[in-house]
């Protein structure tokens, strides 16, 4: 296995340390000594040279034949190994260990029949419970893999262009929330962030590194993640260990990275962070010792003004007793993708996909069969915003070489399909950009799906309903409120993109707001109503000169009289409502003005809505 910086790879060196038989001498006790330890720090030409001396001098020392094919083996001489594990089994048949390291690397060719066959002579001659487990998983993947060759899924896996894959190593791609933009770590010998921009269907501009920022000389940095905007990026920095750092976007430039807190960063390492897309919610991959066991999943979750949670382990039904990584939250915010070598799967490191029901409660994972998973290591997948095209960072015709593919998901593994709201937030007078408070709600449900503080917002939203926006804006500006409704919106349009102009506060200003609700025939506020009212007292208290008058509208059903009385009761259930919150009532004042002032035709049903309405106006400022 290919050994990356922000992996935690726990590798055991399946060697007895002198195997079944003793060396001759003492020398050649210390030749395999320097072989072992050679191998251990990876200096595989010199491990390679002591373990041909050992064999030389000693034909019938298994030790020498087991550690020299294990160094082949990693090095992907597979055949190579193969011959040297089986000179070992030759000199001693009853030598377990070897019969079960001569089934991972006939699992490695695909010699699946033979694998299982030495697997279980393994199990048989051994006493040893963790090698008689190794044994029996062997034989799992070995029918895993069988069956999965016989059932593959049915995808076609494009490689990306040589815009993006270089001889280099490219891995950990990250995808906007429009599609537009693909974010991947590219390793020469040190991990940078790149990015490429998507001209069409199957083109992207040459990849470029993120900033100089970010990526440093020393340091290697990679396995990022994005708000939904674009605008902030939570990645890894590795200098011995790993942590997590942030940074965001000023004015086109990345601000010096600023590492999380102890409540995310837990152990020695941490690693390959994911944010949700509403940005609350951060999964991460730590080996904190309080896991379930080598690598596992742990999530935070936002608590503003820069905090985050104490880190909670995500669980027995996603982590093992081995290594659990590289999550992925989609966009719908329920469908996790990861990667694991704790279950059985096709022989490395599968991707797997768990769905997260109304309860918050983790389904038991799916592996994605082959050829999205095969007898390599994978190392991440990503779904765009549709939930139809996948991204994948993987070995597939070579174990030295991850390159980036993309393939159409099939259905039983996709995401909900998001939606993407494009906001942007001006100065009504001046036209220039405005930074504001903004939330986002699921009229349905009453959900805030977003919230967020900027002049830009990109807002993936679960479907295409009707979504209130309100605005909370700096001093001096009015409250703003608006329903979008996108339900009318063709199935293959995924976004839409609105322009909100802010506009400053001038006596007779008026502003409408939009989720006021009463029953028919009545002036009790529905308790829906509370929220977009609350936001107008944070905008009162946020501007205490500011004197207002609450006015209720109607359509013209019904007698003036009526409508003026209900209107009137309607606006004071507002005006009392706003009071109770603390706002001194000398800065409120009602007025009930029937269907005197419609803005809309009377004549069309759509016309009457809009005319039923609350209107405030200001007094005073």
């Amino acid at each position: 296995m290919k050994k990356l910086v922000f992996f935690v790879l726990f590798f055991s060196i399946v060697i007895v340390v002198f195997g079944q038989t003793k060396p001759k001498n003492k020398r050649i006790e210390r030749l395999f000594k320097k072989a072992l330890s050679a191998y251990t720090l990876e200096y595989y030409d010199q491990a390679e040279r002591y373990c041909k001396k050992v064999i030389k001098r000693d034909k019938h020392f298994t030790g020498g034949y087991v550690l020299y094919s294990q160094i082949e083996f990693d090095q992907g001489h597979y055949l190579e190994a193969i011959k040297y594990i089986k000179r070992a089994i030759k000199i001693d048949t009853n030598y377990a260990q070897a019969y079960i390291q001569a089934a991972e690397y006939y699992l490695a060719v695909d010699s699946l029949d033979i694998a299982k066959k030495y697997a279980l002579q393994g199990y048989r001659l051994s006493q040893d419970e963790n090698i008689k487990t190794l044994a029996l998983k062997y034989v799992k993947i070995a029918d895993f893999r069988q069956y999965q060759y016989q059932h593959p899924q049915k995808i076609v896996m494009h490689r990306l262009p040589n815009s993006i894959n270089t001889t280099a190593d490219e891995y950990f791609p990250t995808i906007s929330a429009d599609g537009s933009v693909l974010y991947y770590t590219h390793n020469d010998g040190n991990e940078d962030i790149y990015f490429s921009l998507r001209v069409n269907d199957t083109d992207w501009t040459e990849g470029m590194s993120l900033s100089p920022m970010l990526n440093t000389e020393y340091y290697n940095e990679g396995a990022h993640t994005f708000t939904s905007d674009g605008k902030k990026i939570i990645f890894t920095r590795c200098f011995n260990s790993c942590n997590i750092y942030f940074s965001e976007k000023k004015n086109d430039i990345w601000t010096e990275p600023v590492i999380f807190p102890s409540t995310v960063n837990i152990a020695r390492w941490n690693t390959q962070p994911c944010i949700s897309s509403d940005g609350r919610t951060l999964y991460f991959v730590s080996n904190s010792p309080k896991g379930k066991g080598g690598a596992d999943i742990w999530v935070s979750h936002y608590l503003g003004n820069g905090r985050w949670s104490k880190a909670e382990n995500l669980g027995d039904s996603i982590n093992t007793d081995k290594d659990d990584m590289s999550p992925v939250i989609s966009f719908d915010n329920k469908t996790l993708f990861f990667v694991s070598n704790g279950r059985i799967g096709m022989g490395g490191f599968d991707i797997y996909m768990a769905k997260k029901d109304s309860n918050g409660v983790w389904h038991s994972p799916v592996n994605l069969g082959y050829p999205i998973n095969n007898k390599y290591d994978q190392f991440r997948l990503i779904v765009d915003h549709t939930g139809k095209t996948a991204y994948i960072s993987s070995y597939t015709d070579s174990i030295y070489k991850l390159d980036l593919y993309y393939f159409t998901l099939p259905k039983p593994f996709r995401p909900t399909p998001t939606f993407t709201l494009k906001l942007h937030v001006f100065d009504d007078i001046t036209h220039k950009k405005l930074k504001a408070n903004i939330l986002v709600i699921d009229l349905k449900n009453k959900d805030t799906v977003f919230t967020d503080y900027s002049d830009y917002f990109v807002v993936p939203l679960p479907q295409k309903g009707i979504y209130a926006v309100d605005v909370l804006p700096p001093k001096g500006y009015l409250f703003y409120s608006e329903n979008i409704d996108l339900r009318s919106l063709s199935d293959t349009v995924y976004t839409f993109e609105k322009d909100l102009y802010i506009k400053p506060i001038t006596k007779a200003s008026k502003i409408i707001l939009q989720n006021i609700l009463f029953d028919f025939d009545s002036w009790k506020l529905k308790s829906a109503s509370y929220s977009e009212l609350d936001k107008l007292v944070l905008f009162l208290k946020n501007n205490p000169k500011v004197k207002i008058e609450v006015g209720g509208h109607t359509d013209n059903k019904g007698s003036s009289d009526y409508n003026m009385e209900l209107s009137e009761k309607r606006a004071k259930a507002v005006a009392e409502y706003i009071i109770s919150k603390g706002i001194d009532p000398q800065r409120v004042s009602y007025k009930g003005y029937g269907y005197t002032q419609p803005i809309a035709d009377n004549s069309t049903e759509e016309g009457r809505r809009l005319n039923r309405r609350t209107e405030i106006k200001i007094i005073m400022h």
